[in-house]
């Protein structure tokens, strides 16, 4: 019974109530949210798609079906390879006198 009449029981249970009181003020984790619910308006704006992909299983041949596929939809090159490297030629080629210019 001297212990708990002692300095060091003092000690531990002022220690223990400190650190319980720090406890309760720590930042809490945020609770996260599920998944959204998809709205009118999504499925709305995605029925142009779906009907594209339902007609072409029953439409293979059609040519928005094969753009599709493809994953291509008239993208057509700015340039030829022969224009490009022209043009990084040049590029370079300034910066090549400006590198001289400097010096």
């Amino acid at each position: 019974m001297e212990f708990f009449n002692s300095k060091q029981f003092m000690a531990i249970i002022i220690i223990v109530l400190v650190l319980c009181t720090l406890m309760g003020c720590a930042k809490k984790p945020l609770e996260t949210q599920g998944p959204s619910q998809a709205t009118t308006m999504d499925a709305v704006g995605k029925m142009k798609g779906i009907g594209l992909v339902i007609g072409c299983v029953f439409a293979p041949n059609n040519e928005e079906c094969k753009d599709l596929r493809s994953g291509k939809k008239d993208e057509k090159p700015h340039e030829s390879q022969e224009e490009y490297n022209q043009k990084v030629n040049n590029e370079w080629s300034e910066l090549d006198e400006d590198a001289v210019d400097t010096k």
